[in-house]
């Protein structure tokens, strides 16, 4: 599961990386969140992850916890 969010995230960076300077002005649309630039939408992209790995290392942790004893 780890391994295969490495790999999702080493392939959106390559992606992210081929934009140029006007494709981060551009604006797209998604349903849930309305019109958004692709600068935004990485901004956000980053938080949700930053959120991700944070439950995932609560998880850890609890989990050692309870496997400790």
């Amino acid at each position: 599961m780890l391994s295969d969010f490495g790999l999702q995230r080493a392939a959106s960076l390559g992606i992210i990386s081929m934009l140029r300077e006007s494709d981060w002005v551009r604006e797209g649309y998604q349903p849930e969140y309305g019109v958004f630039t692709a600068e935004e939408w990485l901004t956000h992209w980053a938080a949700h992850d930053t959120t991700h790995i944070r439950q995932i290392e609560s998880n850890l942790e609890v989990y050692k916890v309870k496997n400790s004893t």
